[in-house]
């Protein structure tokens, strides 16, 4: 869209801006569309940078001044929509896909090892890196402006993780009804609007208050794993029954994954660190084929509101190391210590030795001896982001400083996740738990208000038994979990896929120990069910360097 000397590219939707549109209107502004990209273009136009500010929204964009020569560009606060962008002989380029650069300039597809270690031991480079050396991301919350050759990047946004950052005293307006005028909000389409329902306490929620909005029946989405003990059909099939929706249950299995394996590793662009990434993408099929196009999800509430199982283990060790005497560092180290399949083991070795990488390992999907393994070296473990993050937690308990590194850290390839998958089937996922005000609400509240008792999610538990079954409420999380283990010994398929490690000409095998992963594979063959943990890594890797070097620089 172009407006007086100004060129916008935008991805996304802006939630607010109808109240938007009415103050520019005061103002003097006349309006040609109902469309908010009108809005966003004409809100710069009169405030400028700091119009950012103003939108409660996912968004990626990008503005140019024609007069000034001048390129403003920025994303939303939590990171919700991807934006990439990389400077390289003397030119900035940008884009929601890091395969749209490959075809521009070869030294935009070369490796970057250096962050290696730290993708296999989280499953993802935090921060503005990425896996090739010269692509970076934009971080939540950040602008950047560009003119004259210069560049200026800042965060308008960030989470207020240190304790200096948050308000003293704030009236809180209750969070139900901050939920409720939230998820109304986001209910507001040109197109059919459902829920992603899995039967979870947070997603409930979602569906409960959208159902609330909806005249006729509200249409449910949610994935099922018959017979296996990761299955939530019986909750999503409860809810959807209690608020009365339209409901359609996917039925998962090791075709379908297999299925479309290779063909969404292209869409996601990055590993497919999260393997459920598979049933974002179908569940958001079916409900195009359904005719809804836009789906409210869950999706943040756990990092929000401590939800996490590894918060409430933070709080459980703290406990022991307070009121008991643990057993000695050799006790944890005869089971394997930070190498076993364990997390409490895991967690436990640690907490003998630093609590600061007690916090900074609490969402560590390999043990950093098998990384060390596979790398062939030491690990030296910098991961400054991450670090950085950790610093900013300084002074808080432990069972806090995994909260704020779950939200700041954890969170945003589940989000990229959750965009791709669903995207790759032309239908947006929105995320009311992530909007700004419910976002502000949660960070003000001492953390004693979200978790107590070893259990987290209090606001979101206690508006649930007014709005819920209690079974929902009560039972234990789940999550979103795939029966990896089970599926790769059950298909021959899958199976088939780990086969690809030992190619020859396998590309994971210039930069990790070959002798390593097939140790790896063997340990799981002989019946060591978490190896397929760490072998996804490796396969989600491996299937990545295989779809960027097929994308070919054009000369």
């Amino acid at each position: 869209m172009i407006y007086n000397d100004l060129v916008i590219v935008y991805n996304g939707e802006v939630y607010n801006f109808k109240i938007i549109r009415e103050e520019l209107k005061k103002r003097g502004y006349i309006f040609t569309s109902e469309s908010d990209t009108e809005v966003i273009l004409k809100a710069y136009y009169c405030w400028g940078d700091e119009s950012i500010l103003k939108f409660d929204g996912i968004f990626a964009m990008a503005i140019w001044n024609n007069k000034l020569k001048r390129l403003f560009m920025a994303i939303d606060r939590m990171g919700i929509k991807p934006l990439y962008y990389s400077i390289i002989n003397n030119r900035l380029l940008f884009a929601s896909e890091i395969k749209s650069f490959l075809p521009l300039e070869p030294a935009l597809n070369q490796f970057h090892d250096e962050v290696l270690e730290e993708y296999l031991i989280f499953r993802y480079v935090a921060g503005d890196r990425t896996l090739l050396k010269n692509i970076y991301r934009f971080l939540p919350g950040e602008q950047m402006a560009v003119q004259n050759g210069n560049i200026k990047k800042k965060l308008y946004w960030s989470l207020p993780i240190s304790k200096d950052d948050r308000p003293d005293k704030i009236e809180d307006q209750p969070l139900l009804a901050i939920l409720r005028k939230t998820v109304t909000d986001q209910m507001v389409s040109d197109v059919p609007v459902g829920t992603l329902s899995s039967g979870g306490v947070d997603s409930s929620l979602v569906t409960a208050i959208a159902s609330e909005y909806k005249h006729n029946s509200l249409h449910t989405f949610s994935v099922g794993f018959p017979g296996m003990k990761c299955d939530e059909s019986f909750y999503s099939n409860l809810i959807s029954r209690h608020l009365n929706t339209n409901h359609h249950n996917l039925d998962a299995n090791p075709d379908m994954f297999a299925d479309d394996l290779v063909k969404l590793t292209y869409y996601m662009d990055e590993p497919i660190c999260h393997e459920n990434s598979i049933f974002v993408y179908e569940i958001s099929r079916l409900a195009r084929d359904n005719g809804v196009i836009v789906l409210l999800t869950g999706e943040g509430a756990d990092e929000l509101f401590a939800g996490y199982h590894q918060v409430t283990l933070a709080d459980r060790l703290t406990k022991m190391r307070r009121f008991k005497s643990l057993p000695p560092k050799q006790f944890w180290r005869r089971l394997e210590g930070t190498n076993s399949p364990n997390r409490f083991v895991r967690w436990a070795s640690f907490l003998c030795e630093n609590e600061d990488d007690l916090a900074l390992y609490a969402t560590a999907h390999m043990p950093l001896i098998i990384a060390q393994n596979l790398l062939g070296k030491k690990v030296e473990a910098k991961f400054e982001y991450r670090r950085l993050i950790l610093n900013a937690t300084k002074g808080q308990s432990l069972p806090e400083r995994v909260r704020w590194l779950d939200l700041a850290l954890y969170l945003i390839p589940i989000l990229l996740r959750q965009d791709k998958m669903s995207m790759a089937t032309s239908v947006e996922s929105r995320v009311p738990m992530l909007g700004c005000d419910i976002v502000d609400w949660a960070c003000r509240q001492p953390f004693t208000n979200l978790f107590k008792s070893g259990a987290g999610k209090l606001p979101l538990r206690t508006i649930g038994y007014k709005m819920l079954p209690s079974i929902v409420i009560d039972r234990p999380k789940i999550g979103f979990a795939i029966p990896m283990a089970q599926w790769f010994k059950g298909s021959q398929r899958l199976a088939s896929f780990l086969s690809i490690l030992d190619e020859p000409n396998a590309y994971i095998t210039n930069y990790l120990n070959r002798k390593q992963i097939n140790i790896l594979i063997d340990d799981f063959n002989r019946g060591r069910a978490d190896r397929i943990r760490y072998l996804w890594i490796l396969l989600a890797l491996e299937l990545w360097l295989k779809e960027i070097s097929n994308i070919r620089y054009a000369r």
